[in-house]
């Protein structure tokens, strides 16, 4: 994890190159503390019922670029035609199993030249409106440059283990 205002590493977890990064955030959620309404920003592979539900379990809040590999409902219409709005989080297992659905706010902004869309657990667009959220996921990018910088300084554009323990050594 990174901390985007410091621009210095938080948290961290190591794994084989097969390892689940959401399987790692879960388990710095369980593990760790963080401030309470610790904003967790993440890229469309941060996405999912049980991620986000272990997000908010931990008093945080969230912040994710969605495609269309999610899965969303609304109780009125397509979200797409709606623009965005409150939409609800609610897989068929969690469904039957009797979970509640998660529900969020889906915004369209365009970052760039791009327009994507953004899913957050902060209902009120007062709170966090449209211009923090595309300040914020621009932010989300200072963990690749850094991560590229790191590589770079220390010679290692292409690391050659696949284990966290050789990682340590190399």
């Amino acid at each position: 994890m990174w901390h985007m205002g410091l621009r210095l590493p938080w948290t961290w977890r190591l794994g084989p190159s097969h390892s689940s990064e959401r399987d790692h955030v879960k388990e710095i959620l369980s593990a760790e503390e963080f401030p309470k309404k610790t904003l967790f920003c993440g890229d469309a592979g941060f996405t999912g019922y049980p991620l986000w539900q272990a997000i908010l379990r931990a008093k945080g809040h969230f912040v994710v670029r969605v495609g269309g590999n999610v899965n969303l409902l609304s109780e009125h219409a397509d979200v797409k035609k709606l623009g965005g709005g409150i939409v609800l989080c609610w897989p068929k297992g969690k469904m039957e199993s009797g979970e509640p659905p998660l529900h969020l706010r889906l915004v369209q902004v365009r970052v760039g030249k791009t327009k994507m869309w953004l899913l957050t657990s902060v209902l009120d667009a007062k709170r966090l409106t449209r211009r923090q959220l595309v300040r914020v996921y621009k932010m989300r990018w200072g963990i690749e440059v850094e991560f590229r910088g790191l590589k770079q300084t220390i010679d290692k554009h292409q690391l050659r283990c696949r284990n966290s323990d050789r990682l340590l050594v190399e």
